[in-house]
């Protein structure tokens, strides 16, 4: 989906006019190529989702009497991609959100391809766990953030510390991700 793409007419058309979302999208640099990642729906409207290649996240609110007509588009959201270099746990976060919902390319971004890997291994299930910080401890060069799910299982992401990593790197920081079943 390209909603700045060409027809500004048409746009208009299909969202309300007190909706900002694509005038927020039009005032930044950001990749506006995005793909569906999936709809829902309740108590007559749909919640659609969308993310770019850089893992932008697009949520879009339509009104399910008005899908196909004038204004469908009620409301919307944009989220852009951070990199919180300065604090580890957001930073954690960031990739742990990006995990749970499918986030592919934001988790791309976050963390190393070793990390992605260990995180996309780990059995679906667990993505629609509620997951709780716990607690961050250092050893060796590294930092190790930690969140727990209700089962007692762990999720571990391990950061190189600011003296080992390049400052500069705001991608890629999260080097490992280790997965502690309960028990």
């Amino acid at each position: 989906m390209h909603p700045l793409a060409g027809d500004t007419a048409r746009l208009d058309d299909l969202r309300d006019p007190g909706n900002t979302i694509f005038a927020t999208l039009s005032a930044g640099n950001y990749d506006k190529h995005f793909t569906l990642y999936r709809c829902t729906g309740a108590a007559g409207s749909s919640r659609c989702v969308f993310y770019n290649k850089v893992g932008d996240v697009l949520e879009l609110r339509l009104s399910n009497a008005l899908l196909g007509k004038a204004h469908a588009v009620t409301d919307g959201q944009f989220q852009a991609i951070t990199f919180p270099i300065d604090d580890l746990r957001a930073y954690a976060q960031e990739a742990l959100d990006a995990w749970v919902n499918h986030n592919d390319a934001r988790l791309e971004l976050l963390a190393t391809p070793e990390a992605v890997n260990k995180l996309k291994a780990i059995p679906d299930a667990h993505r629609g766990d509620t997951w709780t910080f716990k607690e961050g401890q250092g050893a060796a060069g590294s930092s190790y953030l930690t969140w727990t799910n209700p089962a007692g299982d762990a999720l571990i992401f391990r950061f190189l510390n600011a003296a080992v990593a390049a400052e500069a790197d705001r991608q890629h920081r999260i080097v490992d991700v280790i997965f502690q079943p309960h028990g």
